[in-house]
């Protein structure tokens, strides 16, 4: 994203009708008046504690502001009877910033369901970002952009089991595999039914065989997304994965051996070939 710095945002209060929230651009989608119920009542009594972000906007008539960030918070202003808003203003931010930054805000929260994460994924790519660019940005692993482009390719009943939080990313990596809709469709059952019953174990049919043999980039994204979801984030054993897959170079696995080694209080130092510096 554009580099923004701090001290050039203004917050002013902003008339909620000159605010446009939309709907395409928000992660969530349409937010509805009985979700932000609680949310307006806090507002109503203690006051907006985060303001909203917003660009300027005069592409729909009669709004000076689009949402950035906070389509929320703005939904529960509406429904608490405010007729300001606090908002951050964000000058020369480009179509990309806005997006990045709507679902960066988004997915640290965990807030969105898979669903919602592939759309506003699939929305990046059709702006011409990369799967490595969007994964960079987001701080996210490529095995997670890659599992919310393939959930866009399945049926849109599988996407709405996903959205529902009845498949789990690894479910969507599998069932892709399988190629033929009627066959996605009725593992994707197996998969769901197990969920509801508790039974988190994948069905046969995908099991892949248990053999000591080379793995594929695919498979090693697919255990590093399993990783990153698992641990809540990067760890040395998921840029291990991203080293052996070549998303990452030799020194650069050195040096986070050596911020790691640092941590546990051990000593490491990288090997003198990968530390010359070419001129």
């Amino acid at each position: 994203m554009s580099e923004i710095h701090e001290s050039s945002l203004k917050i002013r209060e902003i008339p909620l009708q000159l605010v446009y929230s939309d709907a395409e651009l928000n992660c969530r989608g349409q937010i509805a008046p009985i979700d932000v119920i609680e949310l307006a009542n806090d507002i109503k009594a203690n006051g907006l504690h985060q303001p909203i972000s917003v660009h300027p906007f005069t592409v729909v008539e009669g709004k000076s502001y689009r949402i950035i960030m906070g389509h929320r918070r703005f939904a529960a202003c509406q429904l608490a009877g405010l007729r300001t808003v606090s908002a951050i203003i964000r000058d020369n931010v480009t179509e990309r910033d806005i997006r990045f930054m709507n679902l960066a805000e988004n997915v640290n929260r965990k807030d969105l369901n898979l669903m919602q994460e592939a759309n506003a994924v699939q929305k990046l790519v059709l702006l011409g970002e990369t799967q490595e660019a969007i994964a960079q940005t987001l701080n996210m692993s490529r095995g997670w952009v890659q599992v919310r482009i393939m959930l866009m390719d399945l049926p849109r009943e599988i996407q709405q089991d996903a959205a529902a939080g009845l498949l789990r990313a690894v479910d969507i990596r599998d069932l892709t595999k399988l190629r033929d809709r009627t066959l996605q469709l009725a593992k994707a059952k197996e998969l769901k039914d197990a969920q509801i019953l508790g039974k988190r174990q994948r069905p046969d049919v995908l099991k892949s065989e248990n053999t000591k043999k080379p793995r594929s980039r695919e498979e090693l994204f697919e255990i590093q997304d399993t990783l990153y979801e698992l641990f809540s984030g990067h760890t040395l054993a998921t840029k291990v994965i991203a080293w052996a897959s070549g998303e990452i170079d030799t020194l650069e696995m050195h040096q986070n051996i050596a911020e790691e080694a640092k941590k546990a209080g051990l000593a490491y130092t990288i090997p003198p070939e990968y530390t010359k510096v070419i001129v």
